[in-house]
This record gives C-alpha cells, sequence and structure tokens, in this order.
C-alpha cells in the first residue's frame, strides 16, 4: 500500500489515493491525528523483501543463507514490530539481549566450546546486516559485544578467563561494555 502525504489547511494529510490531493479530503485520508495510529500500524509490519540485483547468494554457501535468512526472519518477528516503541520512549529493549545469545549473535567468530557460534566472518558480517536492517542499536549491541568484549578475552585471555567469561558473554547472560579512552 502506498500512501501519500501533503499539507491541507495547516494539517498534514495522509492517504493512500494520491487523486484525493485534488478532490478534497475524502475516504481513506487522515489528518495528523489519524497519522500516527497509521504509521505504527504499517511501521510495526516488516514487510522487508530482499532483491539479490548482483546474485550475491550464488557466492553464498547454505549455511551462509541459513545463518542469513534465520536472523532476518528473527528481525521481523522480534524486532521491527517493537523498535520504533523503544525509540520514541529513549529505551532499549533489554529482553533481546538473551534472544540475541540463543541466536548465536554474541561471539558468533568465538569457538563453540568457548560459547561462541564457531562461525566465519562471512556469516558474522550477514548477521551484523541483518540485525543493523532492524536498528543500529540493536547491531552495535552485538558487535561490541562480539568484537570488543568476546574477542579480546578469546584472543588475549587466559584458559581460565576464556572459561569464566565468554560463555556468559555468549549466552547474554552477561552484556559487556568497551571503554573507549
Amino acid at each position: 500500500m502506498v500512501f501519500y502525504t501533503w499539507k491541507r489547511k495547516g494539517f498534514d494529510v495522509i492517504c493512500c489515493n494520491k487523486s484525493e490531493q485534488t478532490k478534497g479530503l475524502k475516504k481513506g485520508c487522515l489528518t495528523f491525528a489519524g497519522r500516527y495510529h497509521l504509521k505504527k500500524r504499517f511501521m510495526s509490519q516488516d514487510l522487508f523483501q530482499s532483491p539479490d540485483y548482483y546474485a550475491l547468494d550464488e557466492l553464498l554457501t547454505e549455511e551462509h543463507k541459513m545463518v542469513r535468512d534465520s536472523v532476518r526472519n528473527y528481525v521481523k518477528k522480534e524486532i521491527s514490530p517493537i523498535i520504533e516503541d523503544y525509540a520514541q520512549r529513549s529505551e532499549f529493549p533489554q529482553q533481546i539481549v538473551k534472544q540475541l545469545g540463543e541466536m548465536g549473535c554474541f561471539g558468533p567468530t568465538v569457538p563453540v566450546e568457548y560459547g561462541g557460534g564457531g562461525l566465519d566472518y562471512i556469516s558474522y558480517g550477514l548477521m551484523m546486516q541483518e540485525l543493523e536492517r532492524g536498528d543500529s542499536g540493536v547491531r552495535s549491541t552485538a558487535s561490541v559485544q562480539g568484537s570488543l568484549v568476546m574477542f579480546p578475552i578469546y584472543a588475549y585471555g587466559s584458559e581460565e578467563q576464556k572459561r569464566k567469561y565468554l560463555p556468559k558473554l555468549g549466552s547474554g547472560e552477561w552484556l559487556g561494555c568497551f571503554g573507549l579512552t
């Protein structure tokens, strides 16, 4: 459904039929008061379809496609319907932290033995791309947890530190942070 907006007598008008701009306000047009509810109704539905204009899917393995599609479906089902409301309230949806851990979005390149996904960097990039499509704050949370918190522990931590911290960070039980000075 395509919506057209314009100003009429000082009010924002939204309408699903462009010809109604010239005919005046008719059934199917809303003033600003109804616009928020209409926008909320349609914006919470994630109707995204991914066109593959450059045939990039041919370069991906079946595992890559499965990883991408599972995160895409998660974003459509869990992130897109709620994220605008959280943004308007300036809040972060805390319930998704555990979900992201269950999806394997925290530390996907860290080996499984330490609580990561044991995936390659193409999978990691596809996961982050799909999370970013849903919301950049959600993607930032996942990439900071995996790249700036978990990876340094995996690369430079002792065996004891890896076994103590990485599984809880990977599952979303713990949420790490990164300090930049």
